[in-house]
């Protein structure tokens, strides 16, 4: 009997935090001084995917052409595929931070090893998802959607009709306004969240958070659900399948960055996304 997977939670104060689900491995990375270096090994998953929480930098692609450079700031978000070419990532600040998630799980399952690289890297700027939020919440009717947010694609990943940001993961910008609830809604790829935004006091005061459970009553509330409370920078799990509403009762707006194994289940026509 396999087991039941559960909530996670990780926090950027404990560096050696990670959540490994059965497809997807999550951590952060921190830069403490103004140019230090980090050498990522990028040869054992096919896809990386990384969420600048705070600072900038650059990553260099050694490859055995012309080096690819991705200059980064805070909010970018910036993949990057297999690849056996040295890649290092160089902090511009202090307490440079940035959170990532690969699926080296699901390679290692499989017991193989990535050949060739499977997209192209992209970087996406926060300035440019944040105007396209804008303009997506200023439509009429925005505030009674389940989610306002903006999904990460790329023109490969729309021509093969996936719609995510690579082959195995999905990502969305999500923002849940002042006073606001998100309905329960499931699916059965394992979503990540990263809490990129949240006030602090409301925080602490307990008015942002995310409910889950199994099931629905009669009417559309979860049944005795877990509470996780949104902390600033702080990552937890909906484990596949359960149902999850997001709540913000503060007067300020929240944000929540999520990454899931969903290329994959939409690949393998498994996602069964529902809506309460």
């Amino acid at each position: 009997v396999v087991d039941k997977l559960q909530p996670i939670i990780i926090s950027p104060e404990n560096p050696g935090d990670s959540i490994i689900t059965p497809n997807l491995f999550a951590r952060y990375f921190t830069f403490n001084k103004k140019s230090d270096t980090l050498d990522d090994n990028l040869s054992e998953a096919t896809s990386h995917e990384y969420y600048v929480i705070q600072g900038s930098g650059k990553t260099i692609i050694k490859n055995k052409g012309r080096p690819i450079v991705i200059t980064w700031n805070k909010g970018d978000v910036f993949t990057i595929p297999f690849t056996s070419d040295r890649v290092i990532h160089v902090a511009f600040e202090d307490k440079t931070m940035f959170f990532t998630v690969d699926d080296g799980p699901l390679i290692k399952f499989l017991n193989c090893k990535p050949k060739e690289y499977r997209f192209l890297p992209c970087h996406f700027k926060n300035d440019d998802m944040l105007k396209q939020i804008d303009k997506f919440n200023k439509q009429e009717g925005a505030d009674k959607r389940n989610r306002n947010g903006i999904l990460l694609s790329t023109k490969q990943m729309t021509s093969e009709k996936l719609n995510t940001i690579t082959h195995t993961m999905w990502s969305l910008m999500n923002s849940i306004g002042p006073k606001t609830v998100q309905n329960p809604h499931r699916h059965n790829s394992i979503a990540i969240d990263l809490c990129t935004d949240v006030d602090e006091e409301a925080s602490n005061e307990g008015k942002v958070y995310t409910l889950m459970g199994e099931t629905l009553d009669e009417n559309n509330q979860i049944i005795n659900p877990t509470k996780i409370v949104w902390k600033k920078n702080c990552t937890f799990t909906t484990p596949p399948g359960w149902w999850h509403s997001h709540h913000n009762e503060s007067d300020k707006p929240a944000w929540v960055f999520p990454v899931q194994d969903a290329g994959l289940h939409t690949y393998m026509r498994t996602l069964n996304i529902q809506f309460s």
